[in-house]
């Protein structure tokens, strides 16, 4: 057990709230810095990356928690019938964000400004407010991935999810993302990471070693942000 006294629902309860609580309030503060100081997103949240990393390096001490309850340990490695629980949790989390993408005026005001900073402005969003809760709620996503993956291995380590990186990026790029901002669909970004994971099962049967993905991987986001380029540059063309 964790938190000796406070009892298995007490501790499992704490396992979820704790890194949702924690990732909203790091998201806010990337997405204050970068509405507050017209920072670069990119650079700010990299730069968070090591900020938070080392923080949770420096609390943990370094040494992985082992021994999680069953009930958290479930999270990733259970099932309902023969349908994985994590299937359920990636279905909830794709309907949440398409609705809030389509349907809801902050996924529209996320749009905004992503195509227009100047001109989000002069209509009437505020784009300071709008950028806190859009990595707020990134910050959010990203603590419940940090769940699957703790509960998946069954250890909580501060280094957990890094190297999924370059992997995050490559599936937002190659799901129709545009870095700038502004572009980009949810179903373009299942699509893609359907694409990644049938190419990571082929990396699988092949018994291809970790520094080989890792290249392909690298090669991918290269071409895909110079494809991703070209096509914008040729769309500015023609307008």
């Amino acid at each position: 057990k964790i938190y000796d006294g406070y009892g298995d629902l007490s501790n499992i309860q704490l396992g979820y709230m704790g890194p949702l609580i924690v990732g909203a309030a790091c998201g806010a503060f990337n997405g204050f810095i970068i509405g507050s100081l017209n920072i670069p997103a990119m650079l700010v949240t990299l730069c968070g990356l090591e900020l938070y990393s080392g923080l949770a390096l420096a609390i943990t001490g370094g040494p992985a928690i082992n021994s999680l309850p069953d009930a958290f340990k479930n999270i990733a490695n259970g099932s309902v019938g023969a349908i994985p629980i994590v299937i359920f949790i990636f279905i909830a989390v794709l309907l949440i964000v398409t609705f809030i993408m389509k349907c809801t005026v902050f996924g529209h005001e996320i749009y905004y400004l992503g195509t227009n900073a100047q001109a989000s402005k002069y209509s009437g969003i505020n784009n300071l407010k709008v950028t806190i809760l859009t990595y707020m709620c990134s910050g959010i996503l990203g603590s419940i991935a940090g769940i699957v993956i703790t509960s998946h291995l069954n250890s909580a380590k501060s280094s957990n999810g890094s190297s999924y990186t370059t992997l995050s990026l490559l599936i937002a790029v190659l799901g129709g993302i545009n870095p700038d901002g502004g572009e980009g669909k949810v179903g373009g970004v299942l699509l893609s990471i359907v694409l990644l994971q049938l190419v990571a099962n082929a990396f699988t049967i092949m018994r291809a070693p970790d520094t080989t993905r890792t290249l392909v991987n690298g090669c991918l986001l290269v071409l895909a942000l110079i494809i991703d380029k070209v096509t914008v540059t040729r769309k500015a063309r023609r307008s």
